[in-house]
């Protein structure tokens, strides 16, 4: 159930909008039918509550007879006892006086209408007795008004108090059997309405239930699409049954995942051919510009005859130009190797620290020519590692190139530090720095911080993107801490002991 009705919402064929639109409306209903049972409910109970009120004014009524009734055989004995005229005149007019209460009991009697025109009438049968007692008692006749009162009024009185006790207990057992069934009443509709509510809660949680489980589910399945497309991962599909917007949307995620992929493996061939074209082209670029120089330098050495000093210099600049293009050459070449997964690392022991001497040693020259000084910082317990120390020479020499190139005053530095699983070196100058937003960029091929045709410093911008995949084989990783105008701090860590070498991506 859990499963199988957010699915069935979700191949309903009407679109996002209406499907919460009918949501929305259906828990509205819900909630209208818990108002109006709630409404009955209280309709029900003012009914029982009116009825309650009308059988205790019924008995109220009753007990107002029953007290007339004895006051009116109170007043006949007094009279009997006392035969002052005031007081017969007195108990003359109470016999008369209490016919509005019949009238009222009469009223509201219901079902008890034949038993109070009994009373009535047996009341009336009782005020000519009591009216002709008190004649007798006027015309001094006690002995004859004490019998008619013997004979006559005390059978009358036992029958009315019977009759009034008989309507008093019928309307209290009616009042009692009320307010039962009210009880009962309120149980039961207390009973139907919590039932109502707690169907409209469960529906109105089944119902958002199924809505947003219909939605979020392809919603997160295309998020997790998205990512994957986003790590490269274009040959996957996901299936999603909405047949609404969603359903839309998912199938040409689906399609353009596809194109994606197919385009990802025209890429992949495009730049296999690109890095095998420039591998090849370099090798047979770096062949004919090796002769070049060679025969320069010899023609400069004067191995083919004596060479002026005007074309002497001209053969100078030719061999720095050669050298120059040879490194771009080579640079080219190895970042082709290195994506065409051509570029095998040499392993074998190393001496870190000789290495690094080395390249201070190979670039000092141009430092004393920039007037700048090389600080060089080595433990003297620096171990021996395990990895190709003509790479690892290569990036030293890279960092301190650019280190020399971007720095007019100050110093360079140069310092490496162990631990029991990697080497760290680091490269500091005192050079202009490099903006934030451009250190995640500089180690991409080709860049450079300034790539406008007028830029000062020369260079591809390959040597850092190289360095770091020579890193990368190794199970390194290199960075970069800088700050505009405070100089900068690159940095790389590799391990002391490569097994074998890595991908690179």
């Amino acid at each position: 159930m859990i499963d199988w009705l957010p699915r069935r919402v979700a191949r309903l064929p009407v679109g996002i909008h209406t499907k919460l639109l009918v949501s929305i409306l259906s828990m509205v209903v819900m909630f209208v039918a818990v108002g109006a049972v709630g409404l009955l409910v209280l309709r029900d109970s003012d009914k029982r509550a009116t009825e309650l009120v009308g059988l205790q004014q019924k008995i109220a009524a009753y007990r107002q007879l029953q007290n007339n009734t004895t006051e009116q055989l109170y007043a006949l004995a007094s009279a009997l006892i006392i035969t002052d005229e005031r007081q017969l005149d007195a108990t003359q007019r109470q016999l008369n006086r209490f016919t509005y209460d019949f009238d009222r009991a009469q009223f509201i009697a219901g079902k008890d209408s034949a038993l109070i025109e009994q009373i009535r009438g047996a009341y009336a049968e009782l005020i000519d007795i009591g009216s002709e007692i008190i004649g007798l008692i006027r015309a001094g006749q006690t002995r004859d008004a004490q019998a008619l009162q013997l004979e006559r009024v005390a059978p009358l009185s036992d029958r009315l108090k019977r009759q009034i006790y008989s309507l008093i207990n019928n309307a209290e057992a009616e009042m009692v059997s009320s307010a039962g069934l009210s009880n009962r009443h309120y149980r039961l509709s207390q009973t139907v309405l919590i039932g109502v509510a707690l169907s409209s809660i469960l529906f109105a949680l089944i119902v958002g239930y199924a809505i947003s489980k219909s939605l979020t589910v392809p919603v997160q399945q295309m998020y997790e699409r998205f990512n994957g497309i986003a790590h490269g991962e274009f040959g996957e599909r996901i299936e999603v049954a909405n047949q609404d917007e969603l359903g839309e949307l998912a199938r040409g995620l689906n399609h353009m995942s596809e194109e994606l992929d197919q385009l990802y493996h025209q890429l992949e061939l495009a730049s296999e051919h690109k890095s095998q074209f420039l591998a090849n082209m370099s090798h047979e670029l770096r062949t004919p510009l090796n002769a070049i120089l060679g025969y320069t330098e010899l023609i400069s050495d004067g191995i083919y005859g004596p060479v002026p000093e005007e074309i002497q210099e001209v053969l100078g600049r030719v061999v720095q130009n050669g050298h120059h293009l040879l490194g771009l050459i080579n640079a080219v070449l190895d970042l082709s190797k290195i994506e065409a997964g051509q570029l095998v690392l040499t392993l074998d022991d190393y001496d870190l620290r000789s290495l690094i001497q080395d390249a201070v040693v190979a670039v000092e020259p141009l430092a004393e020519e920039k007037g700048l000084k090389i600080q060089v910082d080595l433990p003297p317990d620096l171990p021996r590692g395990l990895g190709d120390a003509q790479r690892i020479t290569q990036v030293l020499l890279n960092l301190l190139g650019n280190a020399l190139k971007f720095t007019e005053t100050g110093q360079i530095g140069v310092s490496a530090s162990a631990d029991p699983t990697m080497f760290r070196v680091e490269v500091s100058d005192t050079g202009p720095g490099i903006p934030a937003e451009e250190q995640s960029r500089i180690f991409e091929e080709f860049h450079q911080i300034d790539n406008s045709s007028t830029r000062e410093k020369s260079g591809t911008g390959l040597g850092l993107a190289i360095g770091r995949k020579i890193l990368q084989l190794h199970g390194g990783e290199i960075g970069v801490k800088s700050e505009s105008e405070r100089g900068s701090t690159f940095w790389f860590e590799l391990p002391r002991s490569v097994a074998q070498q890595k991908d690179v991506a």
